[in-house]
């Protein structure tokens, strides 16, 4: 949805129809790190996937995300995003992509942004709304074991629920639950190959694994809030599925209209 108010940005966004999506036109934006970038979408009609790349003053790529508008589904999947060099982090650009993702979802009336985050980006993706969206548990069991192992007086309450979560999840009888960690290391190796763990098996067709996963998903996002509130860095050992939904981003419109506008982007949800 267009802003029709008056422009905040370089130029008020438009969008066409492309590859069947409704897809932004290329923007400028204004970032407060005080660079301005040029942000545009390619398509590749017979892969129904799109590329973003965000452009500094001299036209050089700083980096960019790929993600698919799965229709079946009706969701914004297998995103990986990058910057071009480390120089590039801390600059507003991973969010300026998924202010793009945000706009793509909307304008294509989907339900949810899906991806599988690196360890090291989940509290970055978290402080933009996105919370875990582990889909088995074996993935379940591997993000609280990264928990429990914290010391810090701050979680302690956390941790207790994250082991009894643990002894819970060692009574089901599930292939996908690995008693020996030291496996996992062979997981993770077939794991960077995959962009956003849809490929991994999803085991979460019986109800009481549902209900398992629903409750380990909540306990994870409220640790993810109390290191984000603690100024906690390193918090998993491996990273996990995160989603966003169309329904969030709604009850939070003032809060990513607000990014938006920081942004100088003309849009508004």
């Amino acid at each position: 949805m267009i802003n029709n108010s008056v422009s905040i940005s370089f130029g008020r966004l438009a969008f066409d129809r492309r590859a069947g999506a409704r897809v932004f036109d290329e923007y400028s934006t204004f970032s407060p790190a005080s660079s301005i970038y040029r942000v545009m979408v390619k398509d590749y009609p017979d892969e129904g996937c799109f590329d973003i790349f965000v452009k500094g003053a001299d036209n050089k790529n700083l980096g960019g995300s790929s993600f698919v508008i799965d229709k079946k589904l009706n969701k914004l999947s297998n995103i990986s995003m990058a910057v071009s060099h480390n120089s590039n982090k801390n600059k507003g650009i991973g969010t300026i992509l998924h202010l793009s993702h945000i706009m793509e979802m909307v304008e294509n009336g989907l339900n949810s942004i899906e991806f599988y985050s690196t360890k090291e980006a989940v509290l970055f993706h978290s402080k933009l709304g996105f919370y875990p969206d582990i889909k088995t548990l074996f993935d379940l069991d591997v993000a609280l074991s990264s928990m429990v192992q914290n010391k810090s007086g701050y979680a302690k309450n956390l941790v207790k629920k994250a082991k009894s979560m643990r002894k819970k999840l060692k009574n089901f009888d599930n292939q996908d639950i690995v008693q020996n960690f030291s496996l996992y290391k062979n997981f993770l190796n077939k794991l960077q190959n995959i962009e956003n763990g849809d490929k991994i098996q999803d085991n979460s067709s019986n109800l009481q694994t549902k209900k398992m996963l629903k409750k380990g998903n909540r306990l994870i996002a409220q640790y993810i809030d109390l290191c984000i509130k603690n100024s906690v860095k390193d918090t998993f050992l491996y990273g996990f599925c995160m989603q966003l939904s169309s329904r969030k981003v709604a009850a939070n419109k003032n809060f990513y209209n607000k990014l938006f506008k920081n942004y100088k982007i003309d849009y508004h949800l």
